[in-house]
């Protein structure tokens, strides 16, 4: 019936979206405006304001720095998750440093889901512990 909270690190289209989506008192967390990075003539997203007032919409920044507080706890909570494979981190992997031009615009079009990595031929291990698989 609409979405509840919604994570931005696009901007543009698909934040205009969210907004049209979201629930009574939605919450929106915006990340970044990758959609905006480098291109000076894209407009900034339109969408319709009323909706922040009749759906009680609250819309917030955020930055790693402001919670810096917080990194020990996430450290001891997720990197034990994160090593079990209980938790799962979103990630493309691309292989080979000479397809890290085509990774980084695949990322600018949407083309990857969650963080990118590009690796080299001869690492394996990940920094949580365990073997990166290859996704696309």
């Amino acid at each position: 019936d609409g979405i509840d909270v919604f994570v931005d690190n696009v901007g543009g289209g698909q934040l205009a979206a969210a907004v049209g989506a979201l629930r009574e008192f939605g919450r929106i967390v915006r990340v970044g405006t990758i959609s905006q990075y480098n291109n000076r003539d894209v407009p900034p997203p339109r969408f319709d304001h009323a909706d922040i007032v009749e759906k009680s919409i609250r819309m917030e920044g955020f930055l790693v720095r402001n919670h810096r507080e917080a990194q020990e706890e996430l450290y001891e909570f997720a990197v034990p998750h994160l090593r079990s494979g209980r938790l799962a981190p979103d990630e493309t992997v691309v292989d080979g440093f000479e397809r890290i031009v085509d990774a980084f615009l695949g990322m600018l079009r949407g083309e990857n889901t969650g963080k990118i990595i590009v690796r080299d031929h001869t690492q394996v291990p990940s920094a949580y512990g365990r073997d990166l698989e290859p996704s696309s």
